[in-house]
């Protein structure tokens, strides 16, 4: 077993590999009553051009096929459902889909190992009919329709269409009514066999956990159930152009007062995991200064009549053969081109900035470390860096030796000549 030791934090977590290729991350946390376990897949929404499994050429499946296999593994053949015998042992069990990652999930204070087992053997004993497959659409479909009912939810997922061209973070998570109609159950078997074997799968344990215990309950679990040797998966990626498919888009939506929604497009060469994270601090910092909380720029928005109540901003990469960054603007304005213009012009202002770098970094440091005496937050926080633990002290590294030379070098870089606008009116009656 490997000890990950992060002194920046004082924090240790424990590593171990199984036979299979299942890695196993257990973040030890004395004191702690409730317990969590997150059971995660290399595998989500963009995923979806690829070799299968015993296969040579490269396919393509149906978008939202990740999010609808999540659903199905959910699915019994006892009388018994998955949800009953974790309510049973007190537990709560939920899963979630995301771009590139699909994990399944519960937390309880007792009978932790029997629902370690209960969540490890029902993700990794799928159970596809063609009859279950059907009746799950007509809840997807349901799923789609309540999404895009919501105005701000409809807002960000077209937007991202007309901003992306290549990338496979242009489709929405749970895909289309049409896209999802095309769904079989030798598609689900098939991104199954592909995904889910347990070299691309990983635990993450966290609470007073006995260690030892634990690696050894999920070894015997993991001796009893054949697994064939798996080679790397091969899976297509995309450079993103920097243009976009759609600059203005104008579209009739459920809202009380008209809707604006736009988003400057940038591409960037980076790397490493470090260079992203780094570049991605910078620009949160950057952006949180000009429009975030400590700004009074929605206020003098809404002063000047441009906004009527609401104004929102924030920031989204996504990681193709070259790193896109969007960021996003909403607000209900009846003068779209007169935002634009203001946020634009606040864009240039540098006005302040060293000051409130400066202290926008001693937050993030408090932050960073503030997460660590939550275990519900620290658990997130942990799944949502991934496997790779051991970068967190050197997360903790950049946040600490970031510096405003830096900082300015990097927001220069940023330009604002290429966007997307969306305009939501009302319906008519």
């Amino acid at each position: 077993m490997e000890k990950i030791i992060l002194p920046k934090i004082d924090e240790t977590i424990y590593k171990e590999v199984l036979d299979n290729g299942l890695t196993i991350y257990i973040y030890k946390k004395p004191g702690f009553q409730k317990k969590y376990a997150y059971f995660q897949t290399k595998y989500g929404s963009i995923n979806n051009v690829f070799v299968p499994h015993g296969k040579k050429e490269y396919r393509k499946v149906p978008l939202g096929i990740a999010h609808f296999l999540e659903h199905k593994l959910f699915e019994s053949n006892t009388d018994e459902s998955i949800f009953e015998g974790f309510e049973k042992d007190g537990a709560y069990v939920n899963a979630a889909t995301s771009y590139n990652k699909t994990y399944y999930y519960f937390n309880t204070v007792d009978n932790f190992d029997s629902c370690l087992i209960r969540l490890i053997d029902f993700v990794q004993s799928p159970y596809f009919t063609d009859e279950n497959v059907e009746k799950e659409k007509g809840i997807i479909n349901q799923e789609i329709d309540m999404r895009d009912d919501d105005p701000d939810g409809y807002l960000y997922k077209k937007i991202v269409e007309n901003a992306l061209l290549k990338s496979q973070y242009k489709y929405d998570v749970g895909g289309t009514k049409q896209e999802v109609g095309k769904i079989t159950k030798e598609d689900l078997y098939e991104c199954y066999n592909t995904f889910y074997h347990p070299s691309n799968m990983y635990l993450v344990i966290a609470g007073d956990i006995d260690v030892n215990h634990t690696i050894n309950i999920i070894k015997n679990n993991q001796s009893k159930k054949a697994y064939k040797s798996t080679q790397a998966i091969k899976q297509k990626t995309f450079k993103e152009p920097d243009e976009v498919e759609v600059k203005e888009d104008k579209k009739t939506h459920n809202v009380v007062s008209k809707k604006v929604g736009f988003a400057y497009k940038m591409n960037f060469d980076l790397k490493t995991d470090e260079e992203k994270y780094k570049f991605s601090s910078y620009l949160n910092c950057f952006f949180r200064i000009l429009f975030g909380e400590t700004s009074d720029f929605e206020e003098n928005l809404i002063k000047d009549g441009i906004v009527k109540s609401y104004f929102d901003s924030f920031m989204q990469r996504y990681d193709n053969e070259n790193t896109t960054y969007l960021v996003f603007f909403v607000a209900d304005s009846d003068d779209e081109e007169l935002l634009r213009k203001k946020v634009e012009e606040k864009l240039k202002d540098r006005s302040n900035l060293k000051k409130m770098f400066e202290l926008y970094k001693k937050l993030l440091i408090a932050s960073f470390v503030r997460k660590f005496e939550s275990l519900e937050m620290c658990v997130s926080y942990i799944r949502t860096f991934g496997i790779e633990y051991d970068l967190l002290d050197k997360y903790y590294d950049i946040i600490n030796k970031s510096n405003y030379e830096e900082f300015i070098e990097t927001i220069n870089k940023l330009h604002f000549d290429t966007y997307t606008k969306l305009v939501l009116d009302k319906k008519e009656k």
